[in-house]
């Protein structure tokens, strides 16, 4: 794998040695998911994995706004004294945040759940708070990471949070099959990846009134675009799950969850290695002139697409087939579904790693607008109108999706080529 990231990248730059240092701790991680979930299918069922993955998404869509994207700033500033204030900031929004989501839970938590026909995960509303938290907690320490340009202790930090929260799912399944093993040992894996990101870690606290009234204003986008961009950007994303919860059932859930995790799990980790290092180079490299962003835009986007090109192809052909000796016989559906999600997991591939370059060059504000009328309205519109079957369903969840990425690249590429 790092042979093929450096001849597309081009072995002796920068950003490919760091691409390559997250993309081999990622093959581990990758080996690790792949080798475990064969056994961990034939100890949970389809409605169980659904049930996880019910609160594994309203997780998911709650922690990516918990510090108002002040994380991601964190790798911008020059000094190490801004960017302490930066990350002390994005803390204190973030046990602000947990804490008033903690609030709307106890009132609101059950109505949310009801409408979703998951009535039976209320009584873990509490833990969904904690999980919140400290989601959003690795999120701020991975950028703090970031930084540094430690990129091989980020990966082994990576590696460590998929062994053990997969070693744990084993364990507690042999145990008692339930969602709330799986649901425990995803907190568990969240806790080892603070430990080791906070040993890792070099920006410190900076609790100065004066930086941290500095490092607030001039990130203030972040709050204002960032924030609610990415909030439509994750409910559009985790929304297949909620409408199948609650059109179609849990067991369903289940089955599409396994169905985006087999294609997901080599592609997402490699276009988070990938991710990492573009934000940080983009962000170098544009006040050295749009031109060189646009041709690191237009570079990366190119090889992406060529990458995902055999993948996309051996899904057509093998996932069928192959998909029920993996996982076993009562997962056959979940090779079905993924020859639907992949050509949606192609244009996903190629538009994340370089889905950032809106906020480098401080136009939060076309990504805001572009999520909230094509990722989620238009999405959300697609799967309200066709939800008859199961098929229907997915087409119309493939083609909005696809969609949208088509939009934001090609937007993306001309607001980058209007500032040369």
């Amino acid at each position: 794998m790092k042979r093929k990231i450096a001849n597309f990248f081009g072995a002796q730059s920068d950003f490919t040695k760091n691409v390559m240092r997250l993309a081999g701790s990622s093959t581990v991680a990758i080996a690790i998911t792949l080798v475990s979930l064969p056994i961990i299918t034939r100890i949970y069922s389809p409605e169980d994995f659904g049930q996880f993955q019910i609160l594994l998404s309203t997780i998911g869509v709650l922690s990516v706004i918990t510090s108002f994207r002040y994380e991601m700033a964190i790798v911008m500033p020059k000094g190490r004294n801004e960017a302490s204030a930066v990350y002390t900031l994005a803390l204190i929004f973030l046990i602000l945040t947990t804490f008033l989501i903690s609030i709307a839970f106890f009132f609101l938590g059950g109505a949310f759940l009801q409408l979703l026909n998951a009535e039976v995960l209320e009584p873990y509303l509490f833990l969904m708070c904690v999980a919140i938290f400290l989601a959003g907690l690795v999120q701020v320490l991975r950028y703090a990471i970031t930084r540094e340009k430690r990129f091989k202790e980020l990966g082994s930090n990576k590696v460590i949070e998929t062994a053990s929260a997969q070693g744990m799912k084993i364990s507690l399944g042999l145990l008692s099959p339930t969602f709330l093993s799986l649901f425990v040992s995803q907190v568990v894996g969240y806790i080892l990846s603070i430990v080791l990101a906070v040993k890792y870690k070099q920006t410190n606290l900076s609790f100065s009134r004066r930086k941290l009234g500095w490092a607030l204003k001039k990130y203030h986008r972040f709050i204002l675009y960032s924030t609610p961009a990415v909030l439509l950007n994750t409910v559009a994303l985790q929304l297949p799950v909620f409408m199948i919860a609650r059109y179609f059932g849990p067991e369903l859930v289940g089955y599409y969850v396994l169905a985006i995790k087999l294609i997901e799990v080599p592609l997402k980790i490699v276009g988070n290695a990938i991710s990492q290092v573009y934000f940080k180079q983009a962000a170098d490299i544009f006040h050295s002139g749009p031109e060189n962003l646009l041709r690191l835009y237009r570079r990366t986007v190119a090889k992406l697409a060529l990458a995902m090109s055999l993948p996309t192809i051996l899904v057509f052909v093998l996932a069928e087939p192959v998909v029920p000796y993996i996982l076993g016989q009562n997962w056959s559906e979940v090779g079905s579904i993924m020859m639907f999600v992949v050509v949606w997991k192609f244009f996903e591939f190629i538009n994340y790693p370089v889905s950032s370059t809106l906020t480098v060059i401080n136009e939060q504000h076309i990504d805001l607008g572009l999520k909230a009328v094509f990722s989620l309205g238009l999405r959300f519109s697609a799967l309200a109108l066709f939800n008859e079957s199961q098929h229907e369903f997915l087409i119309a969840l493939v083609a909005s999706a696809s969609f949208y990425y088509i939009i934001f690249n090609l937007v993306a590429y001309q607001r980058v080529k209007r500032r040369i």
